[in-house]
C-alpha cells in the first residue's frame, strides 16, 4: 500500500501480534468490537472506505484478502491521505486467503511490515498550450 502521506505503512519492531479476526466488508453488522479489540482485522478487497471502522473498534492492523477481481481502483480505497498509523497489508496467497475466510478466527498471528524511504530524482515537465 502507498504511504499515508509522509508516514510509511509499517509495524513496530517485532510486529503486531493478535488474533486474525475476519471482518468481511466491514459493515456494521459484520463487526464485533469485543473480538476486534487488539486483533488484526481481516477484510475483503471491496470494503470501500469502511475498512477504517475496524480501527475505531480497536483493531491494531488490517489484512486485505486476495481476490482475483481486485484491481487498482478498489485497492485505492485503502490509501490514507493524512499521516496516520494504520498498518495494512495484502494477503497475496490465494490458499491462505481462503483458509482465513473459512476459519474466521486464527490465533495466534504476527504481522510484520517493514518499509523504507528511498531517495529518487524527480523532474517537473511543463507544457504551454497556445490557442489556435
Amino acid at each position: 500500500f502507498w504511504p499515508a502521506s509522509a508516514r510509511l505503512v509499517a509495524t513496530p519492531a517485532g510486529g503486531i501480534a493478535g488474533e486474525l479476526v475476519y471482518a468481511g466488508r466491514a459493515s456494521f453488522h459484520e463487526l464485533s468490537p469485543r473480538r476486534l479489540r487488539g486483533a488484526i482485522a481481516v477484510v475483503e478487497y471491496d470494503t470501500g472506505p469502511d475498512w477504517q471502522r475496524v480501527f475505531s473498534m480497536g483493531a491494531r492492523a488490517v489484512l486485505v484478502l486476495h481476490n482475483e477481481r481486485a484491481g487498482g481502483f478498489e485497492m485505492r480505497t485503502f490509501d490514507a491521505r493524512i499521516p496516520v498509523d494504520l498498518p495494512r497489508a495484502y494477503v497475496t496467497d490465494p490458499a491462505l486467503a481462503e483458509q482465513i475466510r473459512r476459519e474466521r478466527v486464527i490465533s495466534p498471528a504476527r504481522l510484520e511490515i517493514e518499509s523504507a524511504w528511498e531517495r529518487r530524482t524527480a523532474s517537473n515537465v511543463y507544457g504551454l498550450f497556445a490557442p489556435s
